[in-house]
């Protein structure tokens, strides 16, 4: 495997007879030097530097969202400065025709606690599966994964809900991982250790899909990656014989990776073009670091959010609960109806909105005794597995069975 002991056996007959101990024993310590600078190189190709790279990159990036969002609650961004950061939805993909964020959203993320439980299940995941396909494929796995967890959101999400987050591409680490445990490469023991490490963080990660996930965790985000990951592990492993120490097309993986990253930075750029005009769009609406907690909290302030964001549909939920609590129903119900219309002002939190809205409807009629109106209007609510806080609400007038 080194060049020097070959040529000195070559040419050692053409070497002075006088000193065939010196040619003799020459070449040896060259192979000894060479041998451990091939180890050395070996064992430093097997340490998991690319995966801290990632995480280190997420953690800039995320310092980054943090320095440009102009609305932030507990290290965690609104939705308005996720939109106009880049973060992105069915609607504004393929309706709005912003193409580049399906490279920014998979590079952000929502909160700080967002980030570090994706960078822990990374930090895992790379540990093991970076030494076996190397820091290209490792990267060509990360980047597929992510676009692959970019359309799963676009088919599985409503048009409205924006999904940021690496979670897409480190769900493709879980799929890549399990199919390269099949491979001959590694040994048993290790095989079981990846695949024990693929069930750890792919069961929460895909599991809640077989029972209807809702929340604000994006699973579908996640069956697209672990497909795509898996898909790029099985034809690592159908192509690889696992006698060269990395798999080939080594080029090909460092251009998707590069390509990737080349990507990210150009939708940087496009989306600091669109900033000011997406951050004028959530100007009405009350701000993240203000909104209430609570409905009941946001009724004592009511008035005030109505005449500072009269344009925000929560500042007339608001003033709706007030007008309850003061016994004032038909006022109270106009205010109600104000919310159902302009719920759309809010984006991607139309429908929990309206659903609430409709409920304390529902609850006003119950109270007023028109038990067909109350049972019409709360028909969505019931129906709803998202709101089921809203249903025992419900249920206690005898409108939800």
């Amino acid at each position: 495997m080194t060049p020097a002991p070959v040529r000195a056996a070559r040419f050692q007959p053409a070497a002075s007879s006088r000193s065939p101990r010196v040619s003799e024993s020459a070449p040896a310590p060259a192979r000894r030097d060479d041998a451990e600078a091939d180890e050395a190189a070996r064992l430093l190709a097997l340490f998991p530097f690319l995966t801290g790279g990632i995480i280190l990159f997420l953690s800039l990036v995320f310092a980054a969202q943090k320095h440009f969002a102009f609305d932030m609650r507990d290290n965690a961004l609104s939705l308005g400065s996720i939109v106009a950061l880049g973060g992105a939805s069915r609607r504004l993909v393929l309706e709005g025709g912003e193409w580049w964020r399906i490279f920014l959203a998979p590079i952000y993320h929502g909160s700080l606690s967002h980030l570090v439980g994706n960078c822990v299940a990374l930090g895992f995941l790379g540990a093991r599966l970076e030494p076996l396909l190397g820091r290209w494929w490792m990267s060509a796995a990360f980047v597929i994964s992510a676009l692959g967890g970019m359309a799963g959101s676009m088919i599985g999400n409503p048009p409205d809900v924006t999904t940021v987050g690496a979670s897409g591409a480190i769900s493709g680490l879980i799929g890549a991982l399990f199919a390269m445990s099949f491979h001959s490469r590694a040994d048993e023991a290790t095989q079981q250790a990846m695949r024990r490490t693929a069930w750890r963080f792919g069961i929460p990660a895909l599991g809640p899909l077989l029972w209807g996930a809702h929340g604000t965790t994006d699973y579908s985000a996640h069956l697209g990656g672990a497909v795509a990951g898996a898909m790029v592990g099985a034809v690592i492993a159908l192509l690889w014989d696992g006698r060269s120490f990395r798999p080939g097309l080594q080029r090909v993986a460092a251009a998707i990776a590069v390509g990737g990253l080349t990507m990210s930075g150009v939708s940087a750029a496009m989306a600091a073009t669109q900033f000011k005009r997406h951050e004028s769009r959530w100007a009405h609406l009350i701000p993240m670091s203000q909104t209430p907690r609570t409905v009941e909290e946001g009724a004592k302030r009511a008035d005030d959010f109505v005449a500072r964001y009269p344009r925000d549909p929560r500042a007339h939920l608001f003033r709706a609960v007030a007008l309850i609590q003061r016994d004032k129903l038909v006022a109270a119900e106009g205010e109600l109806r104000a919310v159902i219309v302009n719920a759309p002002e809010v984006g991607e939190g139309k429908e929990r909105l309206e659903r609430t809205a409709e409920a304390y409807m529902a609850m006003i009629y119950a109270y007023q005794g028109r038990r067909g109106d109350a049972q019409a209007m709360g028909r969505k609510v019931c129906a709803d597995k998202s709101v089921a806080g809203l249903q025992k609400s419900l249920k206690k007038y005898k409108i939800c069975g």
